[in-house]
């Protein structure tokens, strides 16, 4: 599959997932703690320390909510609990060059 085509489906993976999240099929915060990719991640980076995890859902909310400037902010809080934190350092790399 090309880079074009995979990123193709995760705009229409992310699209779906806005929807979803607007008409109230699902919340960020059945994401975070049920979603079974998304807790897969969680629990394999270092960063499970509770702060690290209020700081990123909060941030994680804002961003979906289209609050970047807000949601960026608690990132970068996020990246200084833990700075290898690549799913922190992609939010935040996204956010800045498309905002």
């Amino acid at each position: 599959m090309t880079s074009s085509a995979k990123k193709s489906l995760r705009s229409e993976a992310k699209k779906d997932l806005k929807t979803k999240i607007y008409n109230d099929i699902i919340t960020t915060e059945y994401l975070l703690k049920e979603d079974d990719d998304i807790m897969k991640m969680m629990n394999e980076h270092k960063s499970n320390e509770p702060e690290f995890k209020r700081e990123y859902l909060s941030a994680f909310k804002k961003y979906i909510s289209g609050e970047w400037e807000e949601a960026i902010l608690i990132f970068r809080k996020c990246r200084e609990l833990n700075p290898e934190d690549g799913p922190v350092r992609t939010l935040i790399h996204y956010v800045e060059s498309h905002n």
